[in-house]
Parts: structure tokens; sequence; C-alpha cells
């Protein structure tokens, strides 16, 4: 029986003879003409040779060999056996080769981009503190609290002929208007009027509002009666 087998060594030598005198018809056919198989989505010829039953056959060494040993003594037979399966055995492959006879290259991988992650960082921010702008009308105001204070003051110094009554001395026409005692919402000219006013318990202070003075808070009864 003659195989279409190339040797490069002396122990393909010997595992070629074995088979040429062991093998069977059919088992000849399939290490000459290569055996059909589906790979790929295509019909393929699967074909063995010795150097790929070599690196079959030291796999298998291996796997006898004691855990940790760097070498297996492996009886003749045992070899052979192997031979004979490798050869045999359609699942183990070999070469692959179209039908046409030329050699079979395998698709290349599509290339898949890697996925990529965005990563969104969220930095908190400090509220920020922004100074009011001054402006003309902040002036005004205070220009015009500082003359309400001013008035105030100049009023004090008529205090003792207020005690006597409330138009005397005055040319200016004067209008008392009773406060209320209870409020909720006190302006500011009413809370400066009764903090000059606490100063001077014995006192009647007029504050001037335009051109009229008033007086607030049980003075102004009083001042009233008379």
């Amino acid at each position: 029986m003659i195989l279409n087998l190339e040797t490069k060594t002396k122990e393909h030598e010997i595992i070629k003879k074995y088979l040429q005198d062991n093998v069977s018809e059919t088992l000849a056919d399939k290490i000459n003409n290569g055996v059909q198989i589906k790979k790929d989505g295509k019909q393929l010829i699967n074909k063995k040779n010795l150097v790929g039953f070599m690196s079959y056959a030291t796999e298998q060494a291996k796997k006898q060999a004691e855990k940790g040993a760097n070498s297996a003594c492996i009886e003749d037979k045992v070899v052979f056996g192997w031979a004979i399966h490798y050869f045999e055995e359609n699942e183990l492959i070999g070469e692959l080769f179209n039908l046409d006879g030329s050699k079979y290259e395998p698709p290349k991988p599509k290339y898949t981009p890697p996925k990529t992650t965005t990563t969104t960082t969220i930095t908190k921010q400090e509220p920020k503190v922004v100074a009011k702008e001054t402006t003309l009308f902040d002036f005004i105001e205070s220009d015009k609290e500082d003359n309400s204070i001013k008035q105030l003051e100049e009023t004090e110094s008529k205090k003792t002929e207020l005690e006597e009554t409330a138009p005397l001395g005055v040319e200016e026409k004067v209008e008392i208007v009773e406060q209320p005692k209870e409020t909720n919402h006190v302006s500011m000219v009413y809370t400066k009027y009764m903090n000059i006013q606490n100063k001077y318990p014995n006192a009647v202070i007029c504050y001037r509002l335009g051109d009229f003075f008033e007086v607030f808070g049980d003075f102004a009864v009083k001042v009233a009666k008379k």
C-alpha cells in the first residue's frame, strides 16, 4: 500500500512504514486524498501529514507523563495506535484545502471597535455671592434717612414748647395722628420715632413728614386732648 506521506526524519519513516503495512484501503484513501469536511460554511478538504501527527503524538505523550516530568516512556504499539487514530479520525484537523486544491485561508475576523464609555462628571458649584451694586437710589434713600433723623433731633429742641401746646411756636400746620399701639407692619419711620421718644419719656416728639408735624403713640392722645 503506497501512501503519499512526506518523511523528513527517521521517526517519520518508521511511522510511514507501519501505516503502509497495516492500513486498510479506506484509510489509505483518506491519507492520500483527504476527507471532505464543512468549515466556516464551506466544503473543504482535510489532509493530514506526518508533521501534524508528531505534534499530536507529543501532546498525547505529555498526558501520559507523570506530573512535573520532562519526558515519558511510551511503547511502540501505543504510538502506532495513535497514528492509526490520528489519520482515521475526521474531527482531527490537519491542513485544509479548497475543492480546487488551493490552500484554504480562513476569513479574517471582522473588526469590532471597542465599546467606549462616556463618563460625565458633575462638579458641584458653590453658589456665588454677588455683591449688591450701589446705585444712585441708595444714596437718595440714605440721604432721606439722615434728614429724617436730623428733623427729629431739631424737634427735640422744641420739646418744652410742645409740652404746653402743640400748635404754639409752630408756623406750619400741625396734624396730630393717633398711632395704633399694636400693628403687624411697623414702618421704619415709626421705629426711629419710638426709639427717640423712649430716650425722652417726658418730652413730646413731633416728627416732620413733608409739610406736617406728626405725633405718635400715647402722646398723640394727650396732645389731641389739649
